[in-house]
């Protein structure tokens, strides 16, 4: 799992789309936390990488740690709580920071595994960074997107519903195909 933090974490319910009318919603004050408590088992991080400026790694970050611990999902699984490691990146106040941002993305997911992506916290700019490194991962990396999940807690409804996004990275997929027929027919 690939995630950041808020920096000023909010209790809210979540609920994954196309959960089960019978599944209650998630309470959580990070969308992570909420994330690892709604996948399927089958789904589970072995691993989560956080991105962190030195404000969420100083503010955030061991209270996610600490969080994780209460909220891992031991009666269902067998799988232990996993590896949480931090990725101190710059703010991204220019191009240079959010190339390096970039850069320490692809330097610390490993190759051909499986990544799951929470879009949902950080900087504006970070979904368009996410989702640059998704698709340098997976041509040059072999890395498998398993979902790029974002909850919406901006919505003025009481559970904030949590999609899969992953769709837009299939659509430049699309996009591809569609310009090498149209230039080589």
């Amino acid at each position: 799992l690939l995630c950041s933090l808020s920096n000023a974490p909010r209790d809210a319910d979540y609920l994954m789309e196309g959960a089960p009318e019978s599944r209650k919603p998630v309470p959580a004050n990070q969308a992570p936390l909420a994330l690892v408590q709604m996948v399927p088992e089958d789904k589970l991080p072995e691993e989560i990488l956080v991105l962190c400026t030195k404000d969420l790694a100083n503010n955030q970050f061991k209270p996610f740690c600490d969080n994780l611990a209460g909220v891992w999902p031991k009666g269902r699984t067998g799988k232990p709580l996993p590896q949480v490691n931090k990725i101190e990146i710059p703010d991204g106040l220019n191009s240079t920071e959010l190339w390096e941002i970039i850069n320490c993305i692809l330097d610390k997911v490993p190759q051909q595994c499986d990544l799951t992506l929470d879009i949902t916290h950080g900087y504006r700019s970070f979904p368009f960074l996410y989702f640059v490194a998704a698709l340098y991962l997976q041509i040059l990396k072999g890395v498998k997107i398993q979902a790029v999940y974002y909850a919406m807690l901006d919505v003025k409804i009481d559970t904030k519903p949590v999609v899969d996004l992953s769709l837009i990275l299939e659509m430049v997929e699309w996009f591809y195909a569609a310009r090498f027929f149209r230039e080589s027919g």
